[in-house]
C-alpha cells in the first residue's frame, strides 16, 4: 500500500517538474518575439523623448535589406527647440533580416559621427545626429534606454 502512495507522489513530482519546464520554455520564446513600431515608439516615449513624423528629408530614408524606414524628428516633450535630429526605425520580419540590413548599412561607409546605430531583435534604429549642434549625440543615452526597455518586453 505504501508503494502505491510513493508512486503517486513521484508521478505528481515528475508532472510538476514537467509543467514548470514547459512554462519556462514558453517564457523564453516570448522574449524573442518580433517587436512592432508601436512598441518602439512607446519605449522611446518612456525614455522622455518625443517623436514627430518626418516626411521632409530624404537622405535618412535608406532602404536597407528591402525595408524602408519610418522616419521621425526627435526631441524632448515641452522643450522650446526645433526638432532637427532624426530617428529612422526599421521593423524587419526577423532578427536575421535586421542583421542583414545592418550589414548593408555598414558597407555604405557612412560617417560614424553622423549616425548612431541601435539594434535589438527585429528592430534597427538610426539616430542621425545634427553635426551642427553645440551638443553632439544629445539623445544617445535616452535611445540606449529605449533599447533596454524593448529588451524587457
Amino acid at each position: 500500500m505504501r508503494i502505491k502512495y510513493i508512486l503517486i507522489g513521484l508521478l505528481s513530482l515528475i508532472f510538476t517538474i514537467m509543467m514548470v519546464g514547459c512554462g519556462n520554455e514558453n517564457k523564453r520564446s516570448d522574449t524573442s518575439k518580433n517587436l512592432t513600431l508601436n512598441e518602439v515608439k512607446e519605449a522611446v516615449k518612456k525614455s522622455n523623448l518625443e517623436l514627430l513624423p518626418n516626411d521632409l528629408l530624404d537622405y535618412a530614408r535608406l532602404i536597407l535589406n528591402g525595408e524602408e524606414p519610418t522616419s521621425f524628428r526627435i526631441g524632448r516633450p515641452m522643450a522650446d527647440s526645433i526638432f532637427k535630429e532624426l530617428l529612422t526605425v526599421y521593423i524587419y520580419n526577423s532578427k536575421e533580416d535586421q542583421e542583414a540590413g545592418r550589414l548593408e548599412l555598414e558597407k555604405m561607409n557612412l560617417n560614424e559621427h553622423e549616425v548612431i546605430v541601435y539594434s535589438y531583435n527585429n528592430v534597427l534604429m538610426l539616430y542621425w545626429v545634427d553635426i551642427n549642434a553645440n551638443q553632439k549625440e544629445l539623445f544617445d543615452s535616452d535611445l540606449k534606454n529605449s533599447v533596454k526597455l524593448l529588451m524587457e518586453l
